[in-house]
């Protein structure tokens, strides 16, 4: 649905997000990985979950308002 010069823009935007991505789950692996016991291993998932299910909601967002004209 989107036209060619929003699709590049889109794909540049993604790669950015991945590097942002990327780096929040090395955050979150660095941080997580000082605590002992196993409650903090589905803690640290749903951490990573919660970073890719806003991205998911965001760009749905944007479709739901491209649809909608």
């Amino acid at each position: 649905v989107l036209n060619p010069t929003q699709k590049k823009v889109l794909k540049a935007a993604q790669l950015k997000w991945i590097e942002y991505r990327d780096s929040e789950f090395e955050l979150i692996d660095s941080i997580y990985s000082s605590f002992e016991g196993t409650m903090y291993i589905p803690m640290k998932a749903g951490e990573r979950v919660e970073i890719v299910k806003k991205r998911v909601l965001e760009l749905g967002a944007y479709l739901d308002l491209i649809k909608s004209r």
